[in-house]
């Protein structure tokens, strides 16, 4: 047999005697690519009949589970790739996501003495003394 879990329980004679003197422990059918199969002896009057009792294959699933959460997160994935490039590329909503991408972050040396020197040589009439003016970025 090619493959002997997959063989059916119908039964099989695999010898014929006169007399018997004694039995198997047991019985087990092994095919050419190792899978095995327990056998159930019966001792007839003449003949030794082996039916065998192989466990029924593992149950596989119906629906393949692996395949599905894969599509579900590649599908994912690739929804937030098209939606980072369409904000990206599109100047109208690149505009509208990063509001503040032209705002400079640090500030050059000379931008930082300019504004010292601006706040130094015009003081302003209407703060108390000690205070200084901080000028924030147009947005």
């Amino acid at each position: 047999m090619e493959d002997v879990t997959l063989a059916s329980s119908d039964p099989i004679t695999l010898a014929t005697y006169l007399s018997v003197d004694g039995q198997f422990g047991s019985v087990t059918f092994v095919d050419a690519k190792g899978g095995t199969c327990e056998g159930k002896a019966d001792y007839l009057t003449t003949a030794l009949q082996v039916t065998m009792q192989c466990p029924p294959p593992p149950n596989t699933p119906a629906v393949p589970v692996g395949a599905i959460v894969g599509g579900v997160v590649g599908g994912v994935v690739f929804l937030a790739l098209v939606a980072l490039l369409i904000c990206y590329l599109v100047p109208s909503l690149r505009e509208k996501v990063f509001p503040f991408k032209s705002r400079k972050v640090v500030p050059s040396a000379a931008d930082s003495l300019q504004s010292a020197q601006s706040a130094t040589t015009t003081p302003s009439s209407t703060q108390p003394s000690g205070w200084q003016s901080v000028h924030s970025p147009n947005v």
